[in-house]
């Protein structure tokens, strides 16, 4: 069932153009400017990246659930990629979630009603301390965009306690290279 579809597409901007070729124009007469794609006349050696595609089984109620990447210099990165994602899908792995990993930790400690007070406490000190400085979260508008990373580790079976282990193995990498005060 895994067929991924692979295209080379690029970010620029242009005029938009309808199904026939003609041009989009908005409501004061200028031509609609957006992203033109895979339409892009520049498309070619050096210009553009490989995106990938492909469906996971449909949802409840028969949505579909398109798995979309892109972004890759080389095919092979892409169906590198393509195979991971997909693998991480058959495992349980929500893949489709844009949900940021400072937003998980902070939905699921809220989430945390059963705690002891002492285990609450430790477990938002690390968050606050530890997690939340490395992701950034949506509502973070700060310039930490280079660490805003995906949480895609969030299990459908909803275990928090994995995901928070490897959100936080990922996060512990990066400040593994930060250098500490001499004792």
């Amino acid at each position: 069932m895994f067929e991924p579809s692979y295209y080379w597409r690029c970010q620029c901007k242009g005029p938009l153009n309808d199904k026939e070729g003609k041009p989009i124009f908005d409501a004061d007469g200028n031509p609609k400017i957006g992203s033109i794609g895979t339409t892009c006349p520049k498309l070619g050696k050096g210009h553009g990246t490989w995106n990938f595609y492909f469906e996971l089984e449909p949802a409840e109620g028969g949505t579909r659930q398109r798995v979309r990447r892109g972004g890759f210099a080389r095919l092979d990165d892409a169906k590198k990629k393509a195979k991971e994602i997909y693998d991480a899908a058959v495992a349980g792995t929500d893949v489709l979630s844009d949900e940021k990993c400072g937003d998980f930790f902070l939905r699921w400690i809220k989430a945390k009603k059963s705690l002891a007070r002492t285990t609450r406490h430790g477990y938002e000190e690390h968050i606050n301390n530890y997690l939340l400085p490395t992701s950034a979260t949506s509502s973070d508008a700060t310039s930490r965009s280079a660490t805003s990373t995906r949480c895609t580790t969030r299990s459908r079976r909803r275990t928090p306690s994995a995901s928070f282990t490897a959100c936080a193995s990922i996060n512990s990498r990066r400040t593994a290279t930060t250098p500490t005060k001499p004792g």
